[in-house]
């Protein structure tokens, strides 16, 4: 899913609770993360994904900060494809972040 799409779709407390978990602010992620004034860290970009219950797949959220990069990978894949990716790309970013 989108990362805007998913934050978009969550009520104040869900996001709130979202933030939280990620370890951010709601302030940060609005007026931050989501026009991508700033990049986050690895670690947060993993936290993100993970605190979301992976509907924000780690791609998902390197594609909203790197969209030019991405933008002519498909977006649909079958699921068992995108899960393998997710999991693959989970294991990068705990690598990464430490």
């Amino acid at each position: 899913m989108n990362f805007k799409d998913y934050i978009q779709k969550l009520s104040d407390d869900e996001l709130r609770c979202y933030a939280t978990k990620a370890g951010t602010s709601v302030k940060y992620i609005k007026i931050q993360l989501i026009p991508r004034k700033r990049v986050p860290r690895p670690d947060l970009m993993k936290s993100l994904a993970v605190s979301s219950e992976l509907e924000v797949t780690p791609i998902d959220i390197l594609c909203h900060f790197y969209p030019d990069m991405f933008e002519s990978l498909p977006r649909e894949n079958s699921l068992s494809q995108t899960t393998q990716s997710s999991h693959r790309a989970v294991a990068r970013f705990e690598t990464v972040a430490e």
